[in-house]
């Protein structure tokens, strides 16, 4: 199985630099990253189903463009992989300002 630090999925050409930037700093300190972007969406959704992946943190910079995504992040949840960025909580908390 592979592991990895964090988990990133991203799909808009925006975010590049910024996947880029992570993935540098995340190095620098000695951990990995695996990005996770439209070209190998369903291969790591295999991957993670047969259990020959896995991530300790997971960061989703792409469901809110792309719904394809949306599965990925329902699958990182019931493996209950701790997301940066929950969108469902978010919306929870905004809701109690």
């Amino acid at each position: 199985m592979e592991e990895f630090d964090i988990g990133v999925a991203w799909c808009w050409e925006f975010d590049k630099e910024m996947v880029s930037e992570l993935e540098r700093y995340v190095h620098q300190k000695g951990l990995s990253i695996y990005q996770i972007a439209p070209y190998n969406l369903e291969e790591t959704l295999g991957k993670l189903q047969n259990n020959q992946l896995k991530f300790k943190l997971f960061l989703d910079r792409a469901s809110d463009q792309n719904e394809e995504f949306e599965r990925l992040i329902q699958l990182v949840k019931t493996l209950g992989i701790k997301m940066l960025n929950d969108f469902d909580k978010a919306l929870w908390s905004s809701d109690k300002a």
